[in-house]
């Protein structure tokens, strides 16, 4: 190192060891003193650091330049470091230059100053440049293919961007320069260090692709004139043009080099599609100017009108309708541009394409038809319901109220809508689909609308516990005692469901609590067998009239209660002293029975009369006549 050199490291070193500089008088070219700096600064230096640290003095007023050895090499390391320190100093070596290609290679002399000086014991635990080698490796293998691991290695800390580009410049140089947009050094690589313009050395892609990676236009340019294939093909079958379509220069460029735009990947995706889905209208003029297929249709049933509207670019779908495009093209996998922008939520495009043409109709979603509405309805999509309704769609047809009510998940139609596996972001509001109710109920549809097994929109919100819903379609008119096919009102399922709320709400606008379902069962033989304590003594506090009624079978509440070794319900039950403990069903079994043949205990003791104090309690607090 020469003594300018020398000079401007000590001013670096100046500005990060101020420590160091206060304790100067206390440091001599000595061993101990070397372990002093290392304890002192708590961390490791270079060799290159320690030396120019040991030239100061306490007086010093020039740099003592007799003192600087003629230069660094591995014989100062062992006999001014290692023979001084002895065991309680250690270096720790990087890679030889060896291990550089010669043309880009540094002196031997650099090598040596850059290795580490430890402290042996402050070292223990601290990974080995094996180790962190091998680190490097495995994390610069599995994210160097993306742009934005390379932009967070450089916006972190000096030392770990310094160490990830000294990983970079050793393992791909050239893909370094291409990233750092070093023109002239690209350039010296290509004329002086002989680096093939189609290497595919690392993860098989040549130098004109990391350019088109990462943006880098000049260097595109450059490597174009010097031979680059801009036809090259790679992964999954993509060319340098389908990753392009993200950046206009870059597109520009390969155009004007003669790149292929016809070609397709291994789904049949056209840079076109590729273009549309990015949302780049700059790119799609380009392609179609130079003869793009504007109804090209992919393996999955995509073309670039559907890829444009499925993810919300407006701008290229005005542009290829303007070009052509069908706006009722029927992809091979059944979908339209038209169902992709109401399945994905843009009202905007789905305007822009009924006022083209675009038939608003039923499709077929998992082998089940639906309407776009229903579709719409179903996934919370209110400013696309509100566009349907207003272009014509039919609001008295009964499934979108029906999905709505239940925040879609109605029956198998939370499979159809595919809302059983999508993640929906923890801020998604639900009230949307209040508001798709109350739209819907406005524009004509039906609040007591059945489907096929005859529930009804209370039914939904009911089962899905939907306060809010509920409420709205109530103050509408609903039919609190609707029965499905297997005659359960909205009550029933309330009560099944253990919701307090609901059911309080459902007697309010005058449910049925005697209503009976197929099978004779009122909603009270629902509420204990499922165990919901709460809504069985609200219940029993409304009426006692229906306490022993039985079903088709002779089961009473009682008796299934019992069964089940519900034992806050056996005793709530019997506490209203309304209740017919020896009620035997159509076999002949009474509570009792039950409870001994399930070895329910404490529901046995019940039913035996051995706790009647507990049940003058329970009396006392459901409300209900001692006698």
């Amino acid at each position: 190192m020469e003594p300018v050199g020398l000079a401007v490291g000590l001013v670096g070193l100046f500005s990060t060891c101020m420590k160091v500089m206060q304790r100067i008088d206390s440091y001599k070219i000595a061993g101990r003193d070397l372990r002093q700096l290392d304890a002192q600064l708590n961390a490791t230096m270079h060799i290159f650091e320690r030396w120019e640290a040991v030239l100061l003095t306490e007086y010093m007023e020039e740099l003592p330049v007799e003192e600087i050895p003629d230069c660094v090499d591995q014989d100062y390391v062992e006999s001014m470091i290692l023979e001084l320190c002895g065991s309680l100093i250690e270096v720790w070596h990087v890679p030889s230059s060896e291990s550089i290609p010669e043309r880009i290679c540094k002196s031997e002399e650099d090598f040596v100053g850059e290795q580490k000086v430890h402290l042996s014991h402050f070292s223990q635990g601290i990974p080995s440049p094996q180790d962190l080698s091998r680190r490097w490796h495995i994390t610069f293998q599995r994210e160097a293919p993306f742009p934005e691991a390379w932009d967070n290695f450089f916006d972190d800390d000096q030392q770990a961007k310094w160490r990830f580009i000294s990983y970079a410049a050793k393992e791909c140089p050239f893909v370094l320069a291409i990233y750092c947009d070093l023109k002239d050094t690209v350039t010296h690589l290509i004329h002086e260090g002989n680096y093939d313009v189609e290497d595919r050395s690392f993860w098989n892609l040549t130098p004109l692709a990391w350019a088109c990676f990462f943006y880098n236009k000049d260097i595109i340019q450059l490597l174009l004139d010097n031979g680059a294939d801009c036809n090259a093909i790679f992964k999954g079958g993509r060319t340098l043009l389908h990753r392009s379509v993200e950046v206009e220069e870059a597109t520009g460029i390969l155009l004007a080099h003669g790149a292929n735009l016809m070609a397709v990947d291994d789904q049949r995706l056209t840079q076109l599609c590729a273009a549309a889905l990015a949302g780049n209208l700059t790119a799609t003029k380009q392609l179609l100017d130079k003869g793009a297929d504007i109804s090209h249709v992919a393996a999955d049933g995509a073309t670039p009108l559907s890829e444009a509207c499925g993810s919300g670019h407006l701008h290229i779908a005005k542009f290829l309708i303007e070009k052509g495009a069908d706006v009722n093209q029927k992809a091979t996998n059944g979908y339209t541009a038209f169902n992709l922008a109401v399945w994905n939520n843009w009202p905007s495009i789905v305007e822009l394409l009924i006022d083209e043409g675009a038939h608003i109709k039923s499709i077929h979603v998992r082998g089940t038809e639906i309407s776009l509405l229903t579709m719409a309805a179903g996934r919370g999509h209110f400013e696309v319901v509100k566009v349907l309704i207003a272009k014509g769609a039919a609001p008295n047809e009964s499934l979108p109220i029906l999905v709505a009510a239940c925040h879609g998940y109605y029956e198998s139609f939370a499979n159809i809508l595919d809302l059983e596996t999508i993640s929906r972001p923890p801020e998604f509001d639900y009230s949307c689909y209040g508001d798709i109710v109350e739209l819907l109920l406005q524009s004509g549809a039906d609040v007591n609308a059945r489907d096929e097994g005859g529930c009804t929109p209370l039914h939904g919100a009911t089962y899905n516990n939907l306060n809010e819903v509920m409420h709205l379609i109530l103050a509408n008119g609903a039919d609190t005692n609707a029965k499905e096919f297997r005659g359960r009102t909205p009550l029933h399922i309330s009560a099944n469901e253990r919701h307090l709320t609901k059911t309080q709400l459902l007697l309010e606008y005058g449910a049925d609590v005697a209503a009976r379902d197929r099978a004779g069962r009122i909603p009270l033989h629902y509420a204990c067998r499922t165990g919901g304590t709460e809504v069985v003594k609200f219940l029993i506090q409304t009426s006692h009239e229906t306490i022993n009624d039985s079903d088709l079978w002779g089961s009473t509440p009682l008796s299934i209660a019992a069964r089940l070794g519900h034992v806050a319900i056996v005793r709530a039950l019997l506490g209203t002293k309304a209740v017919n403990a020896d009620t035997c069903d159509i076999f002949g079994r009474k509570a009792v029975w039950w409870a001994i043949d399930q070895d329910h205990d404490e529901v046995t003791s019940l039913l035996d009369g051995k706790e009647s104090k507990d049940l003058e309690a329970d009396a006392e607090e459901t409300g209900m006549p001692t006698s």
